[in-house]
């Protein structure tokens, strides 16, 4: 096994962002809330008479600071805890997207209360950045008094959607602005098939080890994730895109993950797809893929490099006369583009019928929906699976298991054979087996 430092995880979050419906789910972490909360009230924080709704919203915004705090020391954020204490410049509009705030009022004072207490500092917020609460030592006694963990903390389900459509690209860089929806049948049923995900991996041990930088193994919500095309009218909402975000485990660089993660106390192993867009384009295109790998079938090119171009033909909603920004670098300084491009032309033909019409946002629309297929089985046979984009993290004595169900997922979602590939993190060994 490769000596892996920690440099090959990303440094952690300087802070953790406080949200409205983050709580604690065990009796562990219930109790704490309840101890921060008679320490507020008897300092009388809050008035004694309130009404019912106004109690409850209390009792949620001190659960919310405490388990925040909590997380934020218990999962090595050492910017401690980001709120907001600003009063709303206007009328908060609807939005699917929007978690209903904390009233403002109640906000500051449970935090005058937890200074008052001795359970948090302030760090007062500056022009584009937002106050950060610290969890104090008295804080952190009271966090190992009562047994509360990192795993008791969650941010309730049902309050954030979990079906997002994102608006076309305009600029490399630019995300697309949130696209408000209205709900049918589809969005429906996709949304359902998210949430079931989650309620399934938010109950699913999951731990990273500690020779490296901390992981936040609470953050488990994954979104699906569809976009707008550039061209309009190109594609119908809810059919480009669509790949599953979120989940500690994705931003962890891939090396990492395969070492340090741990899956019901096993090892891991990860299975993604060899060429999977290549591969929707022939189908695309109504034929069987040629047999090998198929990006060392264009030229004596970086496979990494070509996956790119590749990648960047598809998706382009125009035609590409030049290296993508960022490609020529992986190519070197005598390739040239022309060469590059009618080398991948030659070997895949069905490429060239495509390039040029954002092909790309439709064959991840495919390979996510899949996945998706691939998750379900692999739940329905109780083998736990992380999402990545293109490919699973399951325990690594599951592997098999799970190279045959992605495999035979492709085919029943694409309609022609792919290829899985296994990596494991003994010996960064891969071994690649093509779908009967």
């Amino acid at each position: 096994m490769s000596d892996l430092s920690t440099a090959d995880a990303p440094p952690p979050a300087r802070e953790a962002w406080h949200v409205p419906n983050l709580a604690f789910t065990t009796p562990a972490g219930k109790s704490l809330a309840r101890a921060v909360r008679t320490t507020l009230d008897g300092l009388q924080v809050r008035q004694r008479a309130m009404r019912a709704l106004a109690a409850a919203r209390w009792q949620q915004t001190v659960e919310s600071l405490s388990a925040g705090l909590a997380k934020a020391h218990l999962g090595g954020y050492p910017g401690g805890l980001a709120v907001s204490l600003a009063k709303p410049r206007g009328p908060a509009e609807a939005s699917r997207y929007a978690v209903t705030p904390l009233p403002v009022p109640m906000m500051r004072a449970a935090v005058q209360g937890l200074q008052v207490a001795g359970l948090a500092s302030l760090e007062i917020g500056r022009v584009g950045r937002r106050s950060t609460l610290h969890p104090t030592s008295r804080f952190a006694e009271m966090i190992a008094a009562h047994g509360a963990l990192l795993a008791d903390v969650r941010t309730a389900a049902g309050h954030q959607e979990v079906l997002v459509l994102r608006d076309a690209k305009r600029e490399r860089q630019d995300r697309g602005d949130l696209v408000e929806y209205a709900d049918t049948a589809q969005t429906q049923a996709l949304r359902r098939e998210v949430e079931a995900l989650n309620s399934w991996l938010a109950e699913t041990d999951l731990i990273v080890t500690a020779d490296g930088p901390p992981v936040d193994t609470t953050e488990r919500r994954l979104r699906r994730i569809f976009n707008r095309p550039i061209v309009p009218n190109s594609a119908e909402d809810f059919a480009a895109g669509g790949r599953l975000y979120g989940g500690f485990w994705q931003p962890m660089p891939g090396r990492a993950r395969l070492r340090r993660l741990r899956i019901g106390g096993e090892r891991v192993a990860a299975v993604d797809w060899s060429a999977a867009w290549l591969r929707i384009a022939y189908a695309h295109c109504g034929s069987e893929p040629p047999d090998g790998d198929l990006y060392a079938s264009i030229g004596p090119w970086r496979r990494d490099a070509l996956k790119t171009a590749v990648g960047a033909l598809l998706v382009a909603h125009d035609e590409v006369t030049r290296f993508p920004q960022g490609v020529r670098e992986l190519f070197g300084k005598t390739a040239r583009w022309r060469d590059v491009r009618g080398a991948i032309f030659k070997a895949h033909p069905p490429i060239e019928t495509i390039t040029g019409t954002e092909f790309g946002l439709h064959a991840m629309c495919l390979e996510a929906t899949a996945l998706l297929c691939a998750l379900e089985r692999m739940r329905s046979k109780s083998i736990v699976a992380l999402p990545v984009h293109d490919a699973v993290v399951v325990p690594a004595i599951h592997a098999d298991a799970a190279q045959r169900i992605m495999e035979e997922s492709f085919r029943a979602v694409i309609g022609v054979r792919g290829m899985a590939m296994v990596k494991i993190a003994e010996d960064d060994a891969e071994r690649m087996t093509p779908a009967l």
